[in-house]
């Protein structure tokens, strides 16, 4: 049975008996993440120009509306667009997004990057996301993605939500984002299927620090080919993220971030386990050599870890640098020495001019990314990469590196146009001896997004052309037509 099918029943029951207490208005609500682009955009100018704290998403509305008033004066127009959106929050229930997708495709299976494991293939997308506010601590929010390709149904509005002033716990299809990147994630995007998880986090930072963290673990969808000895059977590995930030000066944010694979199949993994993966990773996971583990039976599972930073600066304009290393493994055999690594640096112009935007993101990435001798198919959900885009974008078993290269402009044109383009072009490059991949297989890809967005008072028109040549040689083209409700 689905872990979803499991815990709906619970959650509507729940639901239903804490409902009847008196009803309060609350904000225990999270922002769009990877389905509004104008509003996300909105969302990723106040970051960087309030200095906000958040080194991963959804952001949460409590953070905020705290960093909110710090531009009512300097930046009017952004407070005013950002408050208008967030007013839709502020009742005990509402409809916070609805929009529908139709869409052409000269070719099938093209991964569509960041679109919960959408190919090509799909010629309709509907997206709608509510919430009922049950009473102060209790938030249900309700929703989902529908596509006619394969996959059909995905529930990444859905699920319940207990916050105080301390914590907040989600339980269900709460999505997350593990990045300060805007247009990729190497440890956890929004690429892959969300899974139903169980998480705790922080709504709002704590002390003069601005100390935020997010813990979850859920199971992901049954995949083929899990090693245990010389079998592989198919099987529901554990997925464990935990997230934590903090900001030692206004102008600086540093986060950490480990996420871990583990069990499914005839591999079984208790709470121990997970404890020594955590403070012993390599003698968890590395089996053989220099390891104390040399029984690979009880090998826990896949891990990655990264350190990132965010500075947000005013150098004339404002600018935010944020810099990413991550590793998919340990190097060495020492625990605090990142292996197989990937160096990722991106740069946002929220004011370019006072109508436009700029991104770089730039990743150089080290093979054995997405691949691993335990799992068959790699660090995925439902067969889709669940970190950087590119993951997708060579063959399922191909532990190859690449470089990577992202630029978007955004350009307000009017009030009531706005447009953008972002151009993404990498090449897979073989960066290891030890496990050479045949790079000539691949090509040079060279991906295109166009965007008009047609702003009308209680709607968005948008229509968006996706195309160019993917690394085995092949053109493609995508249009798409969306209408937002407002």
């Amino acid at each position: 049975m689905n872990i979803y099918t499991r815990f709906v029943p619970h959650l509507i029951t729940f639901s239903i008996l804490i409902s009847t207490s008196q009803i309060a208005v609350a904000s225990q609500h999270y922002l769009p993440i990877k389905t509004d682009p104008l509003f996300e955009l909105e969302l990723e100018k106040l970051a960087s120009v309030a200095q906000m704290p958040t080194m991963s998403k959804p952001y949460h509305l409590d953070t905020l509306v705290g960093y909110l008033d710090k531009i009512r004066i300097s930046h009017p127009q952004l407070y005013q667009r950002i408050s208008q959106y967030i007013s839709r929050y502020k009742s005990t229930y509402n409809i916070t997004q609805l929009s529908a997708e139709i869409a052409y495709s000269d070719v099938d299976f093209k991964n569509l990057p960041n679109r919960r494991g959408q190919d090509s293939d799909s010629e309709f997308t509907g997206v709608v996301a509510g919430y009922f506010q049950l009473n102060e601590y209790f938030n249900l929010s309700l929703g989902g993605t529908i596509y006619n390709g394969s996959g059909g149904i995905i529930p990444n509005h859905s699920y319940l939500s207990f916050s105080n002033d301390y914590l907040q716990i989600d339980v269900g299809y709460k999505e997350i984002w593990l990045s300060p990147f805007q247009e990729s994630a190497m440890l956890l995007s929004t690429n892959a299927k969300p899974i139903a998880r169980f998480n705790i986090s922080s709504p709002t930072p704590w002390t003069d620090y601005q100390i935020r963290y997010d813990v979850s673990f859920g199971k992901l969808e049954e995949m083929e080919g899990i090693r245990f000895g010389e079998e592989r059977k198919s099987g529901e590995p554990g997925f464990l993220t935990m997230h934590f930030s903090l900001q030692p000066f206004d102008w600086w944010t540093i986060g950490a971030t480990r996420t871990m694979m583990f069990g499914g199949g005839d591999r079984d993994v208790d709470l121990g386990d997970v404890w020594n993966a955590i403070i012993d990773p390599v003698n968890s996971d590395n089996c053989g050599g220099e390891s104390e583990l040399q029984n690979c039976k009880e090998e826990f599972g896949n891990q990655q870890a990264s350190i990132s930073n965010k500075f947000d600066f005013y150098w004339g304009m404002p600018i935010s640098i944020y810099t990413e290393l991550a590793g998919e493994d340990t190097n060495n055999f020492k625990a605090y020495k990142l292996g197989n690594k990937a160096y990722n640096i991106g740069v946002f112009l929220p004011y370019l001019t006072e109508k436009s935007s700029a991104l770089l993101e730039y990743q150089y990435i080290e093979n054995a990314w997405y691949v691993h001798h335990l799992y068959a198919e790699g660090y995925r959900n439902d067969k889709h990469s669940m970190g950087h885009w590119w993951g997708d974008e060579k063959l399922i078993n191909d532990g190859i590196g690449a470089r990577i290269t992202t630029l978007r402009y955004n350009w307000e044109y009017s009030a009531d146009l706005h447009l953008d383009f972002k151009l993404s072009t990498f090449k897979n490059i073989n960066l290891s001896d030890e496990a050479p991949s045949d790079e000539s297989k691949y090509e040079r890809a060279t991906e295109w997004t166009i965007g008009f967005n047609q702003i009308e008072p209680t709607s968005i028109w948008r229509y968006e052309l996706y195309f160019g040549q993917d690394n085995f040689g092949e053109d493609f083209a995508r249009f798409a037509v969306k209408y937002s409700w407002q």
